[in-house]
């Protein structure tokens, strides 16, 4: 499968950038909600370009679609949290 793209944006790089808005600006959002909110919009954007990609909705496409975005989010996550322990390791 091909990179899922939203125009001629990287899913990966949407991601990554709207996350990093959303968690700067609500601050408030606990730390352990962060990897379902990452997987939910992961998941969210990849079924968002399943439908800009003009693809029909076959059942094998949109599990494909879906397992792409939900290792999407995984990774984001593990970026994540390799950040977060190096600069701000748990006692």
């Amino acid at each position: 499968m091909e990179e899922i793209k939203l125009g001629a944006y990287g899913l990966p790089f949407l991601l990554t950038i709207g996350l990093g808005i959303i968690y700067l600006v609500a601050k408030s959002i606990p730390d352990r909600i962060k990897p379902l909110i990452t997987i939910g919009v992961a998941i969210g954007l990849s079924l968002l370009a399943l439908g800009y990609a003009g693809m029909p909705w076959t059942f094998k496409i949109v599990v494909d679609y879906v397992l792409y975005g939900l290792i999407m989010g995984a990774a984001a996550i593990g970026i994540y949290e390799s950040k977060r322990a190096v600069f701000n390791p748990r006692p």
